[in-house]
């Protein structure tokens, strides 16, 4: 990036007063709006991956079961028994927040 010995032109700064303010302000929370809709249904499905505990039967019995077995898993079940509007719980906080 401009730097001594380097066959790239050198970076301009770019000032405040270049920048159009409409197109800041509309496009950047525009974007960052739609990354965060795209990527929320895998933090969702993260997030139930790492708070799901084991359910241990009697110390006779001794089998373990986990709501979700893995990242596939737990999309198909989500969808499957929650419905698909399922993956964005938390949508509106987490933009918010």
């Amino acid at each position: 990036l401009g730097m001594p010995g380097s066959n790239r032109p050198p970076v301009d700064d770019i000032g405040w007063d270049e920048i159009d303010p409409v197109k800041y302000y509309t496009y950047g929370p525009s974007l960052f709006f739609f990354v965060r809709f795209a990527l929320h249904p895998f933090s969702l499905v993260k997030t139930r991956l790492q708070m799901q505990r084991d359910i241990t039967g009697s110390a006779e019995g001794g089998h373990h079961m986990v709501q979700y077995k893995g990242t596939l898993d737990a999309f198909r079940k989500i969808t499957r028994y929650e419905g698909v509007r399922a993956l964005y719980k938390g949508f509106g906080v987490a933009t918010l927040g």
